[in-house]
């Protein structure tokens, strides 16, 4: 068991904010600035940026979120990627597409093949190719990341992005920015959010 015995408190310098639409009570969202650290906790859940330069001090950071792609902010978060089979069939049948030289020679169709139970050594090239395809891109058919693994042996084959959620947690901070960057005050800001419950 750690011997915290020794240890000692210090007062650190912070900020702290709530975001929210007064006229609603979802997507409500709490900031919190520490030198190095921003966290995101509420109704969106909770993420944590990590960066000792960017976010060391307060001016800085507010420019560094709202200035930044989303996806790289995301890298410097606790947020992990997701495997993305759309991203994973496309690749696999855009790969298996720049390779075909002869239907002897077509190792990746025959890997998508097993995926859907199909011998493509029983399939002419086209039949094959084509039930694939409508099987592979079918909205209906699951493909998790274990078996596009097993039928390809390779790692490589398997996609991964930022989940919707996540980027939806990286458009509110970037609206907290930005709203700072603007001499706006982010506890009084009505966040308008479209259709899909996104934020500008």
């Amino acid at each position: 068991m750690t011997d915290f015995a020794n240890h000692q408190i210090t007062d650190l310098e912070s900020k702290s904010w709530r975001v929210r639409d007064p006229d609603k009570g979802s997507y409500w969202f709490h900031v919190t600035w520490s030198k190095g650290i921003l966290v995101l906790s509420g109704d969106i859940g909770n993420l944590v940026l990590t960066h000792y330069q960017a976010l060391a001090k307060f001016p800085d950071c507010i420019g560094w979120v709202a200035g930044s792609d989303e996806g790289y902010l995301l890298g410097k978060s606790d947020a992990k990627q997701q495997y993305d089979q759309d991203a994973t069939i496309s690749g696999l049948l855009e790969l298996a597409e720049e390779v075909r030289s002869g239907w002897d020679d077509l190792t990746l169709w025959r890997h998508a093949a097993s995926l859907v139970g199909k011998d493509a050594e029983d399939l002419a090239e086209e039949d094959a190719r084509n039930a694939v395809k409508q099987l592979l891109t079918s909205k209906h058919q699951i493909f998790h990341s274990h078996e596009i693994y097993e039928a390809t042996q390779d790692a490589e084959s398997i996609a991964y992005s930022w989940t919707a959620h996540q980027r939806l947690q990286m458009q509110a901070l970037q609206f907290w920015a930005k709203a700072l960057c603007e001499e706006q005050q982010p506890h009084h800001v009505d966040v308008a959010l479209d259709q899909e419950g996104m934020l500008p």
